[in-house]
């Protein structure tokens, strides 16, 4: 087998493997999702409402930010080794083909995988024309994709912010990152995987360095930072419903109490009400006993005359 049929196989086997990792996740989410016991009503119990709009809001900026840095991969392709932007083209396919493979048609997926990258680690030197043109127009079809779902990322972003009627505050510190992570990658003549990890650490206060050697501990490092980062958040706003939960806990059982008390005075006075009301009938009963003897009374005056 040569250098040429290895990549084809290793192309398909990727791309297999991103559908099949694309539809177990899928299915196990949507199992999460259906379970009555650990579906949305106990998400919104665990993670404040306000937190989960916030994440999500995140989370298309993130697509759009690993869709952004994968295309500046690929298009100023330096500093870095060829190992790391088939890594990183193969992880950024895989996420976007995660998170839209219900969504969207399994063909612009497919137009999604780094196909080209792959084949390019198994190509040897000395091919003809043909074949390099052929992969670099699948490349470009494979860029232009990525720039199409940067887009949709970004329109969903601006449309669920606006539905939802939050604000704009994670695009300001994406902004800052963006901004970090370009002025890293020229000022330190870094890859975009190192300037991701540096900036990371930076951020989160670990240090203005690269941590992990290779592509996988460099992917490690990010998770964890950003994963840390996330729960973080999550756990300070929980935390803070919890505080906010207790203190208002002791005044709505005193709010219940006073509903309670007004209801029995109500019912109290709707009682007295229903005992005036009796009165005015026996009251009004009477009235009439004394009318009808007055009036036989009268005739009998009548007769006597």
């Amino acid at each position: 087998m040569n250098q040429l049929e290895t990549g084809i196989i290793v192309s398909i086997g990727i791309i297999i493997s991103i559908y099949i990792i694309s539809y177990v996740v899928t299915f196990i989410k949507n199992k999460i999702k259906n379970h009555k016991e650990i579906g949305t009503d106990a998400q919104d119990n665990l993670i404040p409402q306000e937190e989960l709009q916030t994440l999500k809001q995140i989370f298309y900026l993130v697509m759009a930010t690993l869709l952004l840095a994968n295309v500046i991969n690929i298009l100023f392709y330096m500093h870095i080794e060829f190992n790391e932007l088939l890594m990183m083209d193969v992880f950024v396919s895989t996420v976007v083909c995660v998170a839209l493979y219900e969504r969207e048609n399994k063909l612009i997926l497919l137009a999604l995988m780094p196909i080209a990258t792959v084949y390019a680690l198994y190509i040897p030197k000395n091919s003809s024309n043909i074949l390099f043109f052929i992969l670099f127009f699948i490349q470009l079809i494979h860029i232009f994709i990525d720039i199409y779902f940067i887009k949709y990322f970004y329109k969903n972003f601006i449309k669920y912010t606006r539905d939802k009627g939050i604000g704009y505050t994670a695009v300001l510190l994406f902004v800052i990152i963006i901004i970090a992570f370009v002025l890293t990658c020229l000022s330190e003549s870094v890859g975009v995987l190192d300037s991701v990890v540096m900036i990371s650490n930076a951020f989160t206060s670990n240090g203005y360095t690269v941590l992990g050697n290779s592509v996988i501990g460099k992917f490690s490092n990010i998770f964890l930072v950003w994963s840390g980062y996330i729960l973080s958040g999550i756990g300070t706003a929980t935390l803070a419903v919890a505080l906010m939960n207790r203190k208002f806990k002791g005044n709505a059982e005193n709010f219940e109490q006073r509903i309670k008390i007004q209801d029995n005075l109500i019912e109290e006075q709707k009682q007295t009400n229903e005992e005036l009301k009796q009165l005015i009938n026996d009251q009004n009963q009477i009235n009439n006993d004394l009318k009808c003897l007055i009036e036989k009374q009268n005739e009998i005056l009548n007769q006597e005359k």
